[in-house]
């Protein structure tokens, strides 16, 4: 069984509005973040006279967590490096899109985890993979009718459709670049229930352990 000792390489949450009627301006969103106690770390761009100021980038920071702005896009992202931050993150964009709701008087469209991070493993997840090969038919088939020998090269689950507001994407693949010696897993999903969504972000790691577990034939 693997150590389950992760190592986060970007761990993002964000809401997304398609609410064009009432477009975004980097004012008001400067304001929303001084009033939750962010720090300022991007100068807003000059504006020109009667025009709402569009923003792209990071704005603020918080609690280890950067703050990251789509005007045009209506996207809002909290962004930080390790998943222990988690709750953090969380309490933040609940913030941000409360304040909105007060201000815009919208609502998200859909909330996104966004999660890359590497775990590492006591055997060679290469070989796992190669052995955990051998009992998939369909892959038996292959071989037998190319007289090869492929193995997976990892596992992709998902659930939904990659279009909608409610997806859900996990990929986990050797660490190629450790030889194989770990797991390289990506997450995504989405969901229009923020409930639904803070609960699920919540379980994604004790997710990933359970099917690694699985993987690892433990």
């Amino acid at each position: 069984m693997s150590q389950m000792l992760e190592k986060t390489r970007y761990f993002k949450i964000a809401c997304r509005y398609f609410s064009y009627l009432s477009p975004f301006d980097a004012r008001d969103v400067a304001k929303i973040m001084q009033k939750l106690g962010c720090k300022p770390i991007a100068k807003l761009p000059s504006p020109e006279f009667g025009a709402r100021i569009g923003m792209t980038g990071y704005i603020a920071e918080k609690d280890q967590n950067l703050i990251y702005i789509d005007t045009d896009r209506q996207v809002f992202r909290v962004v930080s490096f390790e998943f222990a931050d988690v709750h953090s993150s969380l309490n933040i964009l609940e913030s941000i899109v409360n304040e909105i709701k007060a201000h815009y008087n919208v609502l998200p469209d859909f909330y996104e985890l966004a999660w890359e991070f590497m775990i590492e493993a006591e055997k060679n997840v290469l070989e796992i993979f190669q052995k955990q090969s051998q009992k998939i038919s369909l892959l038996n088939d292959i071989n037998s009718e190319l007289n090869l020998d492929f193995a997976l090269l990892g596992v992709r689950l998902f659930k939904g459709s990659p279009n909608s507001p409610n997806w859900f994407d996990i990929r986990i693949e050797p660490n190629l670049s450790r030889n194989g010696m770990g797991y390289h897993i990506g997450v995504i999903y989405r969901n229009k229930d923020w409930g639904k969504f803070s609960e699920e972000v919540m379980k994604i790691s004790d997710v990933i352990k359970k099917i690694i577990k699985q993987i690892e034939g433990v």
